[in-house]
């Protein structure tokens, strides 16, 4: 089950991507930081980055809370891996 937040739908839009960009991603990242705890116990999060078909070169990264018991994953936000990343939340 893939679920997300409506700010990383707004920021996959802004930077000109599609949900096919986020799947390619999910199947085809690599998560290059240790994982943050969240802010709900006893999820992590990770960055998961890679380029995708229309990142035109440009990596591509995504915060994802990974949920082992409902074998689901949420995205919460997504950004280019050039860009600062804002820590919280």
């Amino acid at each position: 089950m893939l679920s997300w937040r409506i700010h990383a739908i707004d920021q996959l839009t802004d930077r000109s991507l599609i949900m096919g960009d986020l799947h390619y991603l999910l199947r085809n990242g690599f998560v290059y930081e240790p994982a943050e705890e969240a802010t709900r116990k006893p999820y992590w999060k990770y960055q998961i980055q890679c380029t995708t078909p229309n990142s035109q070169n440009r990596e591509v990264r995504a915060v994802v809370i990974p949920d082992w018991k409902r074998k689901g994953i949420k995205v919460v936000t997504i950004m280019w891996a050039d860009e600062p990343m804002i820590r919280g939340g």
